[in-house]
C-alpha cells in the first residue's frame, strides 16, 4: 500500500504520485489528518462541487493551522457576474465614466 506524506522530500516523487492515482486515489493521511486527491477528473469534479469539498475548516496542513478566510479564493463563488472577480479598489470605472 501507498503512503505519502506531503512533509517529506521526495528524490523522485513521481512513482509515488503513480502509486497514489493507482492504489489509492483518494488517499487518507490518519497522521496529518489530510485527504489527497490524485487523479485529475477527481480533483476538478471537488474543485466544481463546493457543497461536498469544503474548505471552511481552513486551507493549511501545517502547524499554523489558519482558518476559515486564509484562502484567496472562497469555498463559495460570490455571485456569478464576472464583477466578483474584481476587488473595490481595482473595479474599472462605470461605462462612461473617466478613469482620470
Amino acid at each position: 500500500m501507498v503512503e505519502y506524506d506531503p512533509f517529506l522530500f521526495y528524490e523522485d516523487p513521481y512513482p509515488i504520485y503513480r502509486g497514489l492515482r493507482d492504489e489509492a486515489p483518494v488517499y487518507l493521511s490518519p497522521e496529518r489528518r489530510l485527504w489527497v486527491l490524485s487523479r485529475f477528473d477527481d480533483v476538478q469534479r471537488a474543485g466544481r462541487d463546493w457543497r461536498t469539498f469544503s474548505s471552511a475548516e481552513g486551507v493549511d496542513i501545517d502547524d499554523s493551522r489558519l482558518g476559515p478566510g486564509a484562502s484567496s479564493t472562497p469555498t463559495r463563488p460570490a455571485t456569478t457576474s464576472c464583477e466578483s472577480c474584481f476587488t473595490p479598489t481595482s473595479r474599472p470605472p462605470p461605462c462612461g465614466g473617466s478613469s482620470r
